[in-house]
């Protein structure tokens, strides 16, 4: 999407809810990664638009973490004021 900066819902809402590019296939989920034993000022930003764009289309997010550490940090993130819903 022309404009569109890397991480921002923006960019990747349309991809949940109509489709990637012409192929009407839509993404199944949000994915994002964070950094090792800590989230970086990058893996916050995507964190923060993979919360926005989980919020508006309800699609999950899958979080890639190096060897399972920034757990916490992650959790606290979907808990706090920008977080994502809870679903059960």
């Amino acid at each position: 999407m022309p404009g569109c900066v890397t991480g921002s819902p923006r960019c990747s809402s349309p991809k949940l809810t109509t489709g990637i590019g012409t192929s009407g296939v839509r993404a199944g989920l949000i994915k994002v990664a964070g950094g090792f034993h800590a989230l970086d000022a990058h893996a916050l930003r995507t964190m923060r638009a993979a919360a926005e764009a989980h919020r508006a289309t309800g699609a999950p997010i899958a979080v890639h973490l190096e060897l399972g550490t920034g757990a916490l940090d992650v959790l606290d993130r979907c808990a706090g004021s920008s977080g994502c819903r809870r679903t059960g």
